[in-house]
């Protein structure tokens, strides 16, 4: 009876066993989904550094697992369980840091190129609305019928000042937001005004592209999402009235 009751544990033994020794490591990841409810268990055994890399693996590769030779060598998604996940998930993101390095300084040197010229004139934006072209037509005066636009429009209201002791008789450059979800810009306005603009000046004007319906990113802009957008003024040429000329980068 004895022997019959310990051939009867036995398997029970040796599975418990083999999943306390097991690592969870080795769970195979899901293919061709980006949904882990099916191996919550063994995410949950991963301590919680190593529990993000796997999920911010999978979401970064939706589940798609790339044969090796057609993997693109800088961000392979050949990963078929945790502990590949979690190598390549670590390896990206030591590039993507290096990345971020490289393109800081990068941006630090334009901004110090841009430096002279942000000195002597100063954009920013005053409002962003996204517009039917009723109401379009109705801020342009307009009627409903005369509108150029059949789709929503964004719009932008842009100040110019001019912060020199000098006249400005050409300005052009572009007003852009950075968008920490696309990789991208949102073009704001290009700025060319070519009249001249007198030192202490402030003028406002309206930018839009008529014959463009509002993207999604800039109707996201327009409706406000905080930390997402950063307003970024980059003058490419300044002319004075001495005759001195200003380019950026």
């Amino acid at each position: 009876m004895k022997r019959l009751l310990l051939i009867l544990l036995l398997p029970v033994v040796v599975i418990g066993l083999w999943r306390w020794l097991a690592d969870p490591r080795d769970t195979a990841l899901p293919f061709g989904t980006d949904d882990l409810s099916s191996v919550q268990a063994e995410l949950a055994e991963l301590s919680a550094e190593e529990r993000q890399l796997v999920e911010d693996y999978v979401r970064r590769s939706r589940g798609d697992v790339l044969p090796q030779e057609w993997a693109d060598p800088d961000e392979p998604l050949t990963a078929r369980t945790f502990a590949q996940a979690i190598e390549l998930e670590r390896a990206y993101r030591v590039r993507m840091a290096d990345q971020q390095l490289r393109s800081d300084a990068l941006a630090n040197e334009r901004d110090a190129a841009w430096a002279p010229l942000r000195a002597i004139a100063k954009v920013e934006l005053v409002r962003a609305e996204v517009l039917s072209p009723e109401a379009l037509a109705a801020r342009r005066g307009e009627s409903a019928g005369a509108s150029r636009a059949s789709h929503p429009v964004f719009i932008v209201r842009v100040r110019v000042q001019n912060t020199s002791d000098e006249t400005i008789e050409l300005l052009q450059g572009s007003l852009k937001a950075r968008d920490s979800e696309a990789y991208l810009p949102l073009d704001l306005c290009w700025v060319d005004r070519q009249s001249s603009l007198r030192s202490g000046s402030v003028e406002e004007f309206d930018c839009a592209r008529l014959n463009q319906a509002a993207s999604e990113q800039a109707t996201a802009f327009a409706n406000g999402a905080p930390g997402r957008f950063e307003v970024r003024w980059e003058p490419a040429r300044i002319k004075l009235g001495s005759g001195r000329e200003l380019r950026g980068p």
